[in-house]
């Protein structure tokens, strides 16, 4: 399984970029959204803590508008951390 954390900027103006995390299985080309949202300055981090297992995680994301976030997909788990800037 391959996780991506994409950036897209065909936001508006005023918005901030639109960023996503997808899943793929290795020789398909073809990607699943598990998570977007506009972060307005937060800064998203993807991880696998095993082989089915992914851990998204977003520090100063307390104003962002959260789009979507799936818990599972296919044999995958994942879990969301969300941080406010001002702790670790």
């Amino acid at each position: 399984m391959v996780a991506e954390c994409r950036i897209l900027g065909f936001t508006a103006a005023t918005d901030s970029a639109a960023t996503t995390v997808q899943l793929r299985t290795k020789f398909n080309p073809f990607r699943h959204t598990v998570f977007s949202g506009l972060l307005y300055g937060g800064d998203l981090r993807i991880s696998w803590a095993d082989s089915r297992t992914l851990v998204v995680k977003c520090h100063g994301c307390s104003n962002a508008d959260i789009r979507g976030m799936q818990q599972k997909w296919n044999a995958v788990s994942i879990r969301y951390v969300m941080v406010d800037s001002g702790q670790p």
